[in-house]
């Protein structure tokens, strides 16, 4: 939580602020967790939040990070470029699993380089 008072001229809301930060203190409990507790707890967390996180990938165009889905290898942005014309084999400049250059060798049909195909197909179940 955080809220911005100015002392001098806030003054009846920064007393009540004043009071309810000294409430929470007093109501307090103090707690000792060890290092470890906190660096497992932490990584664990982290774990988590990777595994709730859309997998990676990379838009064909921009390299910009997006999603990783096959069907969709664009940016928001690129896509509607890409959309004028809408040519499913225009070349690309990456590759939508590894973000490397493709030298057009990608296109809306074929997001993933050949050479990363196998690799793409094992890490996203393709």
């Amino acid at each position: 939580m955080g809220i911005l008072l100015e002392k001098d001229t806030d003054i009846p809301a920064f007393k009540e602020a004043s009071s309810a930060i000294d409430y929470i203190v007093k109501q307090s409990k103090e707690i000792k967790i060890s290092r470890n507790k906190i660096l497992n707890a932490v990584t664990n967390f982290i774990g988590d939040l990777t595994k709730s996180q859309p997998p990676l990938g990379y838009c064909i165009r921009t390299k910009t990070p997006i999603p990783f889905n096959t069907k969709m290898p664009y940016s928001p942005e690129a896509y509607s470029s890409w959309k004028k014309y809408n040519n499913p084999d225009f070349q690309e400049k990456y590759c939508h699993f590894s973000g490397e250059p493709s030298y057009g060798a990608t296109t809306y049909n074929k997001p993933i380089l050949s050479k990363n195909w196998k690799e793409a197909s094992q890490v996203h179940s393709l």
